[in-house]
């Protein structure tokens, strides 16, 4: 650990710290430390103590090479304001088995808050981060392994005193990884204009992933219910809708149907359920948003969820897919994260029941021309009679139940997103079964 800010010349020799070691008898791994595990994958954060409790901040990366661990010699001109922190604090080094990424953006804040006390979260990693004064961030993304040697499709959560809002991004290099989607026919012109950039060790850098509160983020206020009307049989949850880009479907971003509700969701105790859509015109993403109150003697919320997409089969298993995730404000990581990029998970996409290609008003969207087969639905998520959970903080199983813990009498929002990637076209559809408090 070192107090201060790093600078561009800080480093650790590690063989010295062998050599002095041993002349007292003690080695590296004896002192809790073991290097063989880096493999040249570090990051740096500041621990700030920030409204009664500590919390970390992105600061810099660092690179472990030839037994010297030294702040990486491209940070300052790749990173640049996003670097670093003022006042004293202590560092921790973030080591990881995987490969990472690093996304950086800014985040606007809303009603009157300071960006500076938002908290910035990441879909792929437990990475978080405080913003600067000026609402730049940056954070590290687990970015591809042996299954997405790509990378994958991801979010960006930021969540303030009073908004909260969701970005996607796909975290790829874009100059190594183009869009393969930009030459399909009906690709829209501005399709491949991505931006990033990497490290002279291949690290992948996103930039300019932007999260505006103030004019795209969801209120975090109301009182809280127990969400007891979030089984969508008698209308919309209580759930507020906002539109992402584009122009919407007739009905909206957010709506609920019945159409094909048994085939989608077998164990359903319903006949109907929600949906969000990226369907429209130009559409790139839906959020869904309700502030929850956790009832007395409730220990989890479940979301049940089906994700249907014109993206199977062809672009399972591309870092420019589309993505559903859900967010709640006040924890860290998010309880759904379902890629319909990632390789690792793709074979949990099967054919759709035909009764069901059509739903989330898919038909009359502009962009889903782009499909070989259509403006129908292609895949969506395989059904598991064991239900099993994939959610981002409950991972195994094929099943389409993500739960997460709660507490009694807090308060929170619930976020619930749909988005096309980086790219307005081949739609996708997250279904809401049901949300409940057990």
């Amino acid at each position: 650990m070192q107090s201060g800010l790093l600078d561009a010349d800080w480093r650790i020799d590690f063989d010295e710290v062998r050599n002095d070691l041993a002349k007292i008898g003690r080695t590296l791994a004896g002192e809790g430390l073991d290097l063989s595990v880096i493999n040249n994958q570090l990051a740096a954060a500041k621990i700030e103590y920030r409204a009664g409790a500590h919390r970390l901040r992105f600061a810099t990366k660092l690179r472990y090479e030839d037994g010297v661990m030294s702040v990486d010699a491209d940070n300052v001109a790749l990173l640049r304001s996003a670097v670093g922190g003022r006042g004293p604090g202590w560092y921790v080094v973030y080591a990881s088995t995987k490969r990472f990424g690093l996304v950086t953006g800014r985040v606007t804040a809303c009603a009157g808050d300071d960006a500076s006390d938002a908290l910035v979260h990441a879909a792929g990693g437990s990475f978080y981060a405080v913003p600067a004064a000026n609402g730049t961030y940056a954070l590290p993304v687990l970015a591809s392994d042996a299954a997405d040697p790509a990378g994958k499709p991801s979010v960006v959560a930021a969540d303030g005193p009073s908004c909260a809002g969701l970005a996607p991004f796909a975290m790829t290099d874009v100059t190594v990884h183009s869009n393969p989607k930009c030459v399909a026919p009906g690709a829209p012109e501005d399709c491949g204009e991505e931006t990033g950039d990497r490290f002279s060790d291949g690290t992948s850098l996103v930039t300019g992933v932007d999260v505006d509160l103030e004019t795209a983020g969801v209120p975090k206020d109301g009182a809280g219910d127990a969400c007891a009307d979030c089984g969508f049989e008698s209308g919309d949850g209580g759930f507020a809708a906002l539109a992402i880009g584009g122009t919407e479907t007739p009905n909206g971003c957010f709506a609920t149907d019945g159409t094909a509700a048994a085939s989608l969701f077998p164990d359903a105790d319903g006949a109907r359920y929600a949906y969000l859509t990226t369907g429209g015109d130009g559409l790139r993403g839906c959020v869904a948003s309700r502030t929850v109150t956790v009832p007395d003697g409730a220990t989890s919320m479940t979301i049940r969820y089906d994700l249907a997409t014109q993206e199977y089969s062809e672009w399972v298993g591309g870092p420019y897919a589309d993505v559903f995730v859900a967010f709640r404000t006040g924890a860290f990581g998010f309880a759904v994260n379902r890629a319909v990029g990632n390789a690792a998970t793709g074979s949990d996409f099967v054919a759709i029941p035909e009764g069901a290609a059509g739903i989330a008003e898919v038909g009359v969207s502009a962009d889903a021309a782009a499909n070989a087969n259509g403006p129908v639905f292609d895949g969506h998520l395989r059904y598991s009679e064991t239900n099993a959970p994939r959610g981002g903080v409950a991972q195994g199983g094929v099943g389409r139940l993500a739960r997460f813990d709660v507490t009694p009498g807090e308060t929170f929002t619930l976020l619930l997103g749909v988005f096309d990637g980086v790219d307005a076209f081949w739609d996708s559809a997250a279904l809401i079964e049901d949300i409940r408090f057990e």
